[in-house]
């Protein structure tokens, strides 16, 4: 309970401090990241049965243990989810043609040479646009309809390479002058 409060805390800390070239339209959704994050954890201890909630059969994803928090993660969550709601944009790679591998290691993220070598990397970044909330986000990232190798779901679950992430940032805002008006960034990562 008390690391559930110290996220919350956190959450409402980030929430408090956009970065600067936000505009005046984006608001921080600490509820809807705080709810994404305790949605995730639950849905990686027992996939299996919220899959059937889903209509999915995740019997092949096993349960995995809860992601600690971290705060380097959350700040670069809200930094994306930030970015393309100002920028009007909704892709991995930045307008200036950066993925999250080359920023995590920018913003004091350590992680092995070979992971950001190319900047354009994403091997811990899922993007939604458009849920209503973070539990929903969460959903449409697992479902992950559009992609056919299942690479959002593969990495909220902790399957492939992702089995050996532990650590996470979320980050939930409204953005009323954007296409997509709301944007959810989850990272999962850890250091390599």
């Amino acid at each position: 309970m008390k690391n559930y409060l110290l996220h919350l805390l956190t959450l409402l800390l980030l929430g408090l401090s956009l970065p600067s070239n936000a505009q005046a339209d984006i608001q921080v959704d600490t509820a809807s990241a705080n709810q994404a994050y305790v949605y995730l954890n639950k849905f990686r201890s027992a996939p299996k049965v919220y899959g059937k909630l889903l209509k999915l059969n995740l019997s092949a994803y096993p349960a995995r243990p809860w992601l600690e928090w971290n705060d380097t993660l959350a700040r670069l969550a809200l930094e994306r989810a930030t970015d393309l709601a100002t920028r009007d944009y909704f892709a991995h790679v930045n307008p200036e043609g950066r993925g999250i591998n080359i920023m995590l290691h920018d913003a004091g993220y350590s992680l092995s040479e070979y992971v950001y070598a190319d900047p354009k990397n994403n091997w811990f970044e899922s993007l939604q646009a458009g849920a209503h909330d973070g539990r929903s986000a969460i959903d449409d990232l697992i479902i992950d309809a559009r992609i056919e190798n299942k690479g959002h779901r593969k990495h909220l679950l902790g399957a492939g390479f992702a089995e050996k992430l532990h650590q996470v940032g979320i980050a939930h805002i409204k953005s009323y002058g954007s296409k997509y008006r709301t944007y959810t960034v989850i990272l999962i990562a850890s250091h390599l």
